[in-house]
């Protein structure tokens, strides 16, 4: 007897086929945004790139993928959940049959029949600010922001049981109804109209689901991981895909972040240069001076211009402590430095012996 039962389990599990929430390590009741999160974080760590001579995480990639593909689809997670793979990897009847050359005439003619084109959500496009700092040195930020998700208790359905949502009778699940007009003797005309029944939805329901109201979806807070890469231009736009608004039966746009630079107190950014406006005194910039200047990494950049003669507005250029060159972050362009002197409105007897003194130094 515990033999035919060993045999029955091990029947069943080879039936039920793979487990999905299994391989991306998630619950059987998580949302939609978490078997994203999911599937993105597992995706990057076993891609074949990142593997090249892994056979175990090439096929664990591929497992990812095709439970990816089932339970972020709100009809074929329904059914892998009822009764396991085999039955989201069985075709469905559906009437009228397939026609074998509806792709390839559609392919070459763009129409009639053919492939029909997946449906994708509006992009969300949101603003992220960065320091110079975050610009400079790169950094990973945690960004975190609402959007509608497919509602984790019903998953788009409407209802508060799968077993309360039925084929539409009077539309047998296509959603349209064909109607028949007598124009005359002989004369008959068909067309077609949105069925009343279940709103061009192919499906009714016995019930409502407690959570979203049969809203099918909910409000969410998601989090994306944007990577700020050293030396991004100002505007720069990070994109995510099927991270939008998600809706039923239609593919989420992608959230875009666009880069603003904030302002900083000490440098102003110019492409890949920076410039920087340093103030000195009148006997600074007669008698030369040392000063450091904290550069955006926390470095101390030291300025020498011990013995020289400085002027009122000019400008000194300090080769490679700009801005590190995007995709070349070993490149760096120029720090460019403007000296402004603080002339005061009465002179001392102090500054009128160092004047005579400086010119008495150029004779």
């Amino acid at each position: 007897m515990k033999r035919i039962l060993c045999i029955a389990a091990i029947v069943g599990s080879v039936l039920a086929g793979r487990d999905f929430y299994k391989i991306l390590d998630i619950k059987k009741n998580a949302s939609p945004s978490d078997i994203k999160k999911s599937y993105r974080k597992l995706s990057m760590q076993y891609h074949p790139d990142k593997n090249p001579d892994n056979a175990d995480a090439k096929r664990m990639f591929q497992d990812i993928a095709s439970a990816y593909e089932v339970l972020s689809d709100a009809d074929k997670r329904r059914k892998y959940d009822q009764c396991g793979e085999e039955c989201v990897n069985q075709p469905e009847q559906q009437g009228g049959g397939m026609n074998p050359f509806g792709d390839i005439f559609g392919d070459i003619f763009g129409g009639g029949g053919g492939r029909q084109q997946e449906q994708v959500g509006p992009s969300a496009k949101l603003k992220i600010k960065l320091t110079l700092e975050d610009i400079y040195n790169g950094r990973e930020i945690p960004v975190t922001y609402y959007k509608m998700a497919i509602c984790p208790h019903c998953r788009g359905s409407g209802a508060d049981n799968p077993e309360d949502v039925t084929v539409c009778n009077d539309c047998g699940g296509q959603g349209v109804v064909t109607e028949t007009k007598r124009l005359g003797p002989g004369f008959v005309q068909q067309f077609q109209r949105t069925c009343t029944s279940c709103g061009g939805q192919g499906k009714t329901m016995t019930s409502t689901c407690h959570v979203c109201r049969a809203n099918k979806q909910v409000k969410n807070l998601d989090e994306l991981t944007v990577f700020i890469e050293k030396g991004i231009a100002d505007g720069h736009e990070y994109k995510f895909r099927e991270a939008a608004d998600e809706f039923v039966n239609v593919r989420a746009g992608e959230v875009i972040f666009k880069v603003h630079t904030l302002p900083h107190p000490t440098f102003e950014r110019s492409g890949n240069d920076l410039k920087t406006t340093i103030k000195i005194t009148l006997r600074e910039a007669l008698l030369g001076f040392t000063k450091d200047l904290k550069h955006l990494d926390g470095r101390r950049v030291t300025i020498n211009r011990t013995g020289k003669i400085t002027s009122p507005g000019q400008v000194e250029k300090i080769t490679g402590e700009g801005m590190p060159v995007y995709e070349m972050s070993s490149d760096h362009g120029d720090l460019i430095i403007t000296y402004q002197v603080e002339l005061p409105q009465k002179l001392t007897q102090e500054q009128k012996d160092l004047f005579k003194m400086v010119f008495q130094m150029g004779g």
